[in-house]
Protein backbone atom coordinates (compact mmCIF):
# COMPACT_ATOMS: atom_id res chain seq x y z
CA UNK A 1 0.00 0.00 0.00
CA UNK A 2 1.45 3.33 -1.03
CA UNK A 3 0.47 6.01 1.45
CA UNK A 4 0.70 9.53 0.08
CA UNK A 5 -0.41 11.26 3.29
CA UNK A 6 -0.76 10.15 6.89
CA UNK A 7 -2.43 12.33 9.50
CA UNK A 8 -1.39 11.54 13.08
CA UNK A 9 -3.78 12.69 15.80
CA UNK A 10 -2.76 12.18 19.40
CA UNK A 11 -3.89 13.18 22.86
CA UNK A 12 -0.85 12.67 25.06
CA UNK A 13 -0.47 14.47 28.40
CA UNK A 14 2.56 12.34 29.33
CA UNK A 15 3.93 12.07 25.74
CA UNK A 16 3.63 8.26 25.68
CA UNK A 17 0.69 8.13 23.24
CA UNK A 18 2.57 10.64 21.09
CA UNK A 19 5.69 8.44 20.95
CA UNK A 20 3.70 5.31 20.12
CA UNK A 21 1.71 7.18 17.46
CA UNK A 22 4.86 8.62 15.89
CA UNK A 23 6.47 5.16 15.70
CA UNK A 24 3.43 3.59 14.05
CA UNK A 25 2.91 6.53 11.67
CA UNK A 26 6.58 6.42 10.65
CA UNK A 27 6.11 2.73 9.81
CA UNK A 28 3.55 3.72 7.16
CA UNK A 29 6.36 5.42 5.23
CA UNK A 30 3.96 8.05 3.94
CA UNK A 31 5.24 10.61 1.48
CA UNK A 32 3.83 13.27 3.84
CA UNK A 33 3.17 13.00 7.59
CA UNK A 34 1.18 15.66 9.42
CA UNK A 35 1.12 15.62 13.24
CA UNK A 36 -1.88 17.00 15.10
CA UNK A 37 -1.44 17.38 18.87
CA UNK A 38 -4.85 17.37 20.58
CA UNK A 39 -3.49 17.53 24.11
CA UNK A 40 -4.30 21.22 24.57
CA UNK A 41 -6.55 22.07 21.61
CA UNK A 42 -9.28 20.23 19.70
CA UNK A 43 -8.91 19.01 16.13
CA UNK A 44 -9.97 21.51 13.51
CA UNK A 45 -13.29 20.73 11.89
CA UNK A 46 -12.14 18.76 8.88
CA UNK A 47 -13.06 15.90 6.58
CA UNK A 48 -10.07 13.72 5.74
CA UNK A 49 -10.27 12.27 2.23
CA UNK A 50 -10.14 8.52 1.64
CA UNK A 51 -6.73 9.00 0.00
CA UNK A 52 -5.23 9.81 3.43
CA UNK A 53 -4.59 7.45 6.33
CA UNK A 54 -5.40 8.65 9.84
CA UNK A 55 -3.51 7.36 12.86
CA UNK A 56 -5.23 8.07 16.19
CA UNK A 57 -3.33 7.51 19.46
CA UNK A 58 -5.06 8.00 22.80
CA UNK A 59 -4.49 7.07 26.44
CA UNK A 60 -6.77 4.73 28.33
CA UNK A 61 -8.02 5.68 31.78
CA UNK A 62 -9.85 3.02 33.84
CA UNK A 63 -10.43 0.85 30.77
CA UNK A 64 -11.91 3.63 28.61
CA UNK A 65 -10.58 6.17 26.16
CA UNK A 66 -9.80 9.39 28.01
CA UNK A 67 -13.05 11.41 27.71
CA UNK A 68 -11.18 14.61 26.88
CA UNK A 69 -9.45 12.81 23.99
CA UNK A 70 -12.83 11.94 22.45
CA UNK A 71 -14.01 15.48 22.98
CA UNK A 72 -10.94 16.80 21.15
CA UNK A 73 -11.60 14.44 18.20
CA UNK A 74 -15.25 15.56 17.77
CA UNK A 75 -14.63 17.85 14.77
CA UNK A 76 -12.67 15.28 12.78
CA UNK A 77 -14.55 13.35 10.08
CA UNK A 78 -13.61 10.90 7.36
CA UNK A 79 -15.00 10.03 3.97
CA UNK A 80 -14.34 6.29 3.99
CA UNK A 81 -10.89 7.24 5.30
CA UNK A 82 -8.74 4.39 6.62
CA UNK A 83 -7.78 4.78 10.28
CA UNK A 84 -5.28 3.03 12.54
CA UNK A 85 -6.38 3.07 16.19
CA UNK A 86 -3.86 3.02 19.04
CA UNK A 87 -4.72 2.76 22.72
CA UNK A 88 -1.99 3.24 25.33
CA UNK A 89 -2.68 1.97 28.82
CA UNK A 90 -0.66 2.06 32.01
CA UNK A 91 -0.24 -1.40 33.47
CA UNK A 92 -3.93 -2.17 34.08
CA UNK A 93 -6.21 -3.13 31.19
CA UNK A 94 -7.56 -1.46 28.10
CA UNK A 95 -10.94 -3.23 28.52
CA UNK A 96 -13.35 -1.74 25.92
CA UNK A 97 -11.25 1.26 24.87
CA UNK A 98 -10.55 -0.02 21.33
CA UNK A 99 -14.19 -0.91 20.77
CA UNK A 100 -15.26 2.54 21.94
CA UNK A 101 -12.65 4.30 19.78
CA UNK A 102 -13.61 2.15 16.77
CA UNK A 103 -17.28 3.01 17.21
CA UNK A 104 -16.49 6.72 17.70
CA UNK A 105 -14.33 6.93 14.55
CA UNK A 106 -16.71 4.77 12.45
CA UNK A 107 -19.61 7.10 13.32
CA UNK A 108 -17.49 9.90 11.86
CA UNK A 109 -16.87 8.24 8.50
CA UNK A 110 -13.61 6.36 9.15
CA UNK A 111 -12.89 2.72 8.33
CA UNK A 112 -10.70 0.93 10.87
CA UNK A 113 -7.93 -0.95 9.05
CA UNK A 114 -5.70 -1.71 12.05
CA UNK A 115 -5.75 -1.33 15.82
CA UNK A 116 -3.33 -1.99 18.63
CA UNK A 117 -2.84 -1.61 22.33
CA UNK A 118 0.43 -0.62 23.96
CA UNK A 119 1.51 -0.60 27.58
CA UNK A 120 3.11 2.69 28.52
CA UNK A 121 4.47 4.19 31.67
CA UNK A 122 1.51 4.98 33.87
CA UNK A 123 0.57 8.66 34.14
CA UNK A 124 0.84 8.40 37.96
CA UNK A 125 4.40 7.04 37.81
CA UNK A 126 7.06 9.01 39.66
CA UNK A 127 10.66 8.18 40.61
CA UNK A 128 9.46 7.60 44.19
CA UNK A 129 6.52 5.39 43.18
CA UNK A 130 7.22 3.85 39.76
CA UNK A 131 4.28 2.30 37.93
CA UNK A 132 5.21 0.52 34.68
CA UNK A 133 8.41 2.56 34.71
CA UNK A 134 10.47 2.68 31.53
CA UNK A 135 7.63 1.74 29.22
CA UNK A 136 7.21 1.68 26.34
CA UNK A 137 10.17 -0.54 25.62
CA UNK A 138 12.91 0.90 23.46
CA UNK A 139 12.47 -1.60 20.64
CA UNK A 140 9.66 -3.77 19.35
CA UNK A 141 10.86 -7.05 17.79
CA UNK A 142 10.54 -7.58 14.05
CA UNK A 143 7.04 -8.64 13.01
CA UNK A 144 6.59 -11.36 10.41
CA UNK A 145 3.70 -12.00 8.06
CA UNK A 146 1.65 -14.81 9.51
CA UNK A 147 -1.74 -16.42 9.66
CA UNK A 148 -4.39 -14.54 11.61
CA UNK A 149 -4.16 -15.40 15.29
CA UNK A 150 -7.15 -16.39 17.39
CA UNK A 151 -8.17 -13.24 19.23
CA UNK A 152 -10.16 -13.40 22.44
CA UNK A 153 -10.99 -10.77 24.99
CA UNK A 154 -13.02 -7.63 25.45
CA UNK A 155 -12.25 -6.19 22.00
CA UNK A 156 -12.44 -9.38 19.93
CA UNK A 157 -15.49 -8.04 18.03
CA UNK A 158 -13.15 -5.82 16.01
CA UNK A 159 -10.97 -8.68 14.82
CA UNK A 160 -13.41 -10.95 13.02
CA UNK A 161 -11.82 -10.36 9.64
CA UNK A 162 -8.44 -11.37 8.17
CA UNK A 163 -5.50 -9.82 9.99
CA UNK A 164 -2.54 -8.70 7.94
CA UNK A 165 0.66 -8.15 9.89
CA UNK A 166 2.96 -5.58 8.34
CA UNK A 167 6.49 -6.84 7.76
CA UNK A 168 8.58 -4.13 9.35
CA UNK A 169 12.02 -3.74 10.79
CA UNK A 170 12.38 -3.04 14.48
CA UNK A 171 10.37 0.01 15.52
CA UNK A 172 12.28 2.13 18.00
CA UNK A 173 10.31 4.45 20.22
CA UNK A 174 12.46 7.42 21.10
CA UNK A 175 12.58 8.56 24.67
CA UNK A 176 11.56 12.15 25.34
Amino acid sequence: MNVSEAQLYYFSPTHTSKRVGEAVAAGLQAARLVENDLTHTPADDAILPSSSVAVVAVPVYRGSVAPLALERLQGLHGDGTPVVLLAVYGNRDYEHALDDLDRFMTERGFVTVAAGTFVGEHSYSTPQTPVAAGRPVRSIPRLQKSSPPAVHGPSSRMYCCELQVIDCQSMAINEA
